[in-house]
């Protein structure tokens, strides 16, 4: 039986959502936390006029 108010479409959409966002997207975040935290002071510490 369909859903009167619509909504099983629009939750279905947020289900895929959350499975490619799990799936795809949250895996690469220790790697990006990694790259994150090994990355030097470098530019902090140019002077402005360097740039």
């Amino acid at each position: 039986m369909p859903d009167p108010t619509g909504d099983e479409d629009h939750y279905a959409g947020k289900r895929h959502a959350a499975e490619y966002f799990f799936t795809r997207e949250l895996p690469k975040v220790d790697a990006m936390i990694d790259v994150l935290a090994a990355q030097d002071n470098f530019y902090l510490s140019l002077d402005e006029s360097a740039l």
